[in-house]
This record gives C-alpha cells, sequence and structure tokens, in this order.
C-alpha cells in the first residue's frame, strides 16, 4: 500500500507543478484541484499503511531459483 501511496505523491506533484506554474485558467485550476485530492488521497494512504494490521509479506514465498 506504501507503494501506492507514492505513485499517488508522484501524480500529485506533477499536477502541482502544472496547477502552480500556469497563468489563471481554468485549466490551472483543473489541475491545483488535482493536486489537493492527490495530496489528501497520499496522506490517507500514509495512515492507512501504518495502522495497517496486515502482516509483512513471507520471503517463504518469493519465486527466487534458489
Amino acid at each position: 500500500m506504501l507503494e501506492w501511496a507514492f505513485v499517488v505523491l508522484l501524480i500529485a506533484a506533477i499536477a502541482a507543478a502544472y496547477g502552480y506554474t500556469k497563468s489563471d485558467s481554468t485549466s490551472s485550476y483543473i489541475a491545483k484541484l488535482l493536486f489537493v485530492s492527490f495530496l489528501f488521497v497520499f496522506l490517507l494512504l500514509v495512515i492507512f499503511s501504518l495502522f495497517s494490521t496486515a502482516p509483512p509479506p513471507s520471503s517463504e514465498n518469493s519465486k527466487l531459483p534458489l
């Protein structure tokens, strides 16, 4: 779940770069809205991963040839 949080953070950073460097247009407003939305989702995913009760993945089931 933490990997997805960083993917969402990357999308938020791209939206922020587009939204805060362009002029005040509708697309800039939409990019700012997407930035705030993805930042909120990122924070939720980080909080959920910190308080998750799922055990870490087992290394015994790995598909390594050894």
